[in-house]
């Protein structure tokens, strides 16, 4: 952990020594310090703010953040859920899993995809611009949907749910980090339970656009154009991600400097950092050795 960030939270100390207290962490800089002491650094206004100005902050991130979050994770969801939807119009006969338990082994071989795609995902999450990254996913993952609609067979069907599996497994991992460099730590639980509720509203509204989608008499079957509609809407998405979606408080458009600033300071709260992409070995040990790590691990 970054010297510069660990200290008394800010709520907890008087406004005047909040100001003292960052007039001096300004001033620290490490070999690889997070990026956020470059905002504190170059900020001249008020070091102090109100309660009043942190709120406003607040639901101003909600408004732009919560809201691609949330359509993301629930178009992850809408893709996935698809194939018992497709299996109902044709899928089914046309690839031939209704022979033994191809059915059932193209809906398993998903989850091997999701563990494989996991690490990769995060590690370049952490080291390039997050929405970046997330845009190449979701474009690549909606590009993988539409390919759907062009399998002849259960062994293409398998490779395409494997990849898709890897593909869509960097989402969830991705806006955790996101979700941790614009929320203090009380903050947090709620913002990811918004998003993770997308999964109940998607499965409520799926059906009835697939059951639309299922009745479309063209050249095609039916759940090949469930394929294409849905790989179509999510490449679209991820343009709007790289252009909307504000990846961290150091680099957000649309965010003053005032708030930006504000962004940055009260996240000394989390006793963490904002945005650093060098790798330190000694926190991999470090994390290697604790005991709650490997809790976490085997729970999960």
């Amino acid at each position: 952990m970054d010297e510069h960030l660990q200290q008394v939270p800010i709520n907890e100390k008087p406004q005047s020594e909040q100001v003292e207290y960052l007039k001096t962490t300004i001033t620290v800089d490490t070999l690889h310090g997070d990026e956020a002491v470059k905002v504190l650094a170059g900020y001249d206004g008020d070091l102090a703010w109100s309660a009043i100005e942190e709120k406003k902050l607040v639901r101003k991130i909600d408004r732009r953040l919560l809201t691609i979050l949330c359509i993301t994770y629930g178009l992850q969801y809408y893709d996935k859920a698809m194939l018992s939807q497709a299996a109902l119009f044709g899928l089914r006969t046309d690839l031939e899993l209704t022979v033994g338990i191809r059915y059932s082994l193209s809906a398993a071989i998903f989850y091997p995809g999701f563990i494989v795609g996991a690490y990769p995902a995060i590690v370049l999450a952490q080291r390039y611009p997050i929405e970046r990254v997330i845009f190449a996913i979701v474009l690549l993952w909606g590009a993988c949907l539409m390919c759907t609609a062009g399998v002849t067979s259960h062994n293409g069907l398998y490779v395409q749910r494997f990849f898709l599996g890897a593909l869509e497994a960097g989402v969830s991992p991705g806006w955790m980090l996101v979700v941790g460099g614009w929320y203090k730590k009380q903050e947090q639980a709620l913002r990811m339970g918004i998003w993770y509720s997308m999964t109940g509203y998607v499965s409520i509204v799926s059906p009835l656009i697939n059951y639309g989608l299922g009745h479309i008499h063209g050249s095609l079957s039916p759940w090949r154009y469930m394929y294409l509609v849905a790989g179509a809407i999510t490449i679209l998405w991820a343009f709007v991600i790289l252009l909307l979606m504000p990846p961290d408080p150091i680099r957000a458009k649309r965010f003053t400097e005032r708030e930006k600033y504000i962004a940055v300071a009260r996240m000394r709260e989390n006793n963490s950092g904002v945005r650093n992409t060098h790798f330190k070995l000694e926190q991999l040990w470090e994390t290697l050795r604790d005991l709650r790590f490997w809790l976490c691990f085997f729970m999960a």
